[in-house]
């Protein structure tokens, strides 16, 4: 009998299906940069993101998620052409420094979060833009107009195209009359830069479906998490508080 022993030590992995039920239409993949601590700019951490869409939904997760679940196909197909036991584990991924994952359906957005063991799911729409500008620039090929927004009392500039006329941004930017290429804060805490375009198939499903709470919850559940992390193991006072410290100095995050 051919056996699988998975060891995995981070988000749950969802396999696709050959056969899509709701296959996307197109792939964007994201540089995302971001700086842990605002009193260190210059030191910042950086991921590829991906973006998959089509007409109705998207989801949008780290690179280093699918480079997990390729390999896992890559092992299970291993499993079923011998007749040895195949083991994962953990130290066989590059685990993302992302945490959180964005499923959209219609214009309804579900943003799943993991804190520590436990994960959390809240619930959001699309965002209101200004675009009344008539700059436009060049990104991948595509003609790119200007568009603005206070979230969570940043000031982000995205620019977007109509060329691909999706509504459909990284993260919880959507909602404008094109996809966004670029996206930015005026601080440069966090900038998303597309770096490819492409048509391509897979299944555009929620990865995870976690505790259901409002954002405000989830930010107070954060907090909370801030002051007393890892609950569940047995630190020692001095233990628990150097990561206490230490969380501190990341103190950027895209929802404040």
């Amino acid at each position: 009998m051919k056996i699988v022993n998975i060891f995995l030590l981070f988000i749950p992995i969802v396999f696709f299906c050959q056969s899509q039920k709701n296959p996307s239409d197109l792939i964007v993949k994201y540089s995302y940069e971001s700086v842990k601590d605002t009193t260190q700019i210059d030191n910042k951490n950086s991921e590829i993101m991906v973006l998959a869409m089509n007409r109705t939904s998207s989801i949008y997760y780290s690179d280093k998620y699918q480079q997990a679940l390729d390999l896992m196909k890559k092992k299970m197909e291993m499993a079923l052409s011998s007749n040895t036991t195949v083991e994962v584990n953990g130290k066989d991924f590059s685990m993302p420094k992302v945490k959180h994952s964005v499923f959209r359906l219609n214009s309804d957005i579900f943003v799943s979060t993991q804190l520590g063991r436990d994960l959390f799911t809240f619930k959001s729409n699309f965002l209101k833009w200004n675009v009344d500008f008539i700059e436009s620039i060049d990104i991948l090929g595509y003609k790119c107009n200007k568009a603005i927004i206070i979230f969570n009392g940043r000031l982000y500039t995205a620019w977007y195209t109509k060329e691909i006329p999706f509504f459909e941004g990284p993260y919880r930017f959507k909602g404008l009359p094109g996809l966004i290429l670029h996206i930015e804060d005026e601080k440069g805490f966090d900038k998303f830069k597309a770096v490819s375009i492409e048509k391509s198939q897979i299944e555009i499903a929620q990865l995870q479906k976690g505790i259901p709470v409002s954002r405000e919850e989830y930010i107070k559940k954060r907090e909370e998490y801030k002051q007393n992390p890892f609950p569940e193991k047995n630190l020692t006072p001095q233990q628990r508080n150097q990561i206490i410290e230490n969380q501190k100095k990341v103190n950027n995050t895209l929802e404040r």
